[in-house]
């Protein structure tokens, strides 16, 4: 299959600085933070102006949204919900003593997972702010979190280079698997990525390699599986599937989005 270049118009949204954004999981609507206190939110499809959400926490590092509401972190410590319905600031949802690094919902939107420059994770009850869960054995700082789709378990990408996954079924969250020599040793605040991302069905996840490539690794056993390679010459910045996990898109420091087909790991659209 040939691979199809296309033209790619950007949309002003913030500052210069990084920009953090997600979209629903409907698809509707994108939301984007950046280094400003203005919240913008997008209609898919749409050339309209964004709803702006004012007077919200400036230096955002983090956004995750269900279809109900979203979440921003930020490098002041606090995590924020919002509502996607009226727009509106809701509440605080916790605050952390050093700069959140991210956030991440549950597929069901009920528990949000914060991340911080400190040595443990939350993990929240969306409609209870009392009721939280930690984990608190880890030896470096958590950079990147991401919900298996069942919600059962965590993957935490962290500043040591070890990929780490938690049973979180109990009210105790307990690790279940230790991942080493997959990814890199990155900042907190680096752009690069060291995300593992779960494929749709479960069974495994992908993660950004220092060989700029991508690779998929069982959850069962750890086994490499399928690589994405030789498609980007920066460091990978952003990954994520289709809801269907046929497609891989990435991102990179070289400046291009690649999206790949993943039964043949091949870039289709650039």
């Amino acid at each position: 299959m040939t691979s199809v270049t296309q033209r790619v118009r950007g949309r002003p949204a913030h500052p210069n600085g990084p920009t953090f954004l997600t979209y629903t999981p409907d698809g509707t609507k994108l939301i984007t933070a950046g280094s400003n206190n203005v919240i913008r939110v997008y209609t898919t499809g749409s050339d309209g102006e964004p709803t702006n959400i004012d007077d919200c926490q400036e230096n955002n590092t983090a956004v995750a949204a269900s279809n109900d509401i979203f979440i921003t972190g930020s490098d002041d410590g606090s995590v924020t919900v919002y509502s996607l319905e009226t727009y509106l600031y809701e509440r605080l949802l916790t605050r952390c003593t050093l700069s959140i690094r991210d956030v991440t919902l549950s597929p069901d939107g009920l528990w949000a997972a914060v991340a911080s420059d400190e040595l443990e994770i939350k993990i929240i009850d969306t409609r209870d702010m009392a009721n939280v869960q930690y984990i608190r054995d880890l030896p470096k700082p958590p950079k990147h979190l991401s919900f298996h789709p069942s919600g059962s378990h965590l993957a935490v990408s962290c500043t040591d280079g070890v990929v780490y996954v938690y049973s979180i079924t109990t009210k105790d969250p307990t690790s279940s698997k230790k991942y080493d020599g997959l990814i890199r040793r990155l900042e907190s605040e680096d752009e690069k990525s060291s995300r593992a991302i779960w494929h749709p069905d479960g069974r495994a996840f992908a993660v950004p390699m220092a060989t700029r490539d991508v690779q998929v690794v069982s959850r069962d056993d750890g086994e490499k599986q399928r690589a994405f390679s030789g498609g980007h010459m920066g460091d990978i910045t952003a990954l994520a599937w289709s809801p269907n996990g046929a497609l891989l898109a990435t991102s990179a420091s070289d400046r291009k989005i690649l999206i790949w087909e993943t039964k043949s790991q091949r870039v289709i659209a650039r």
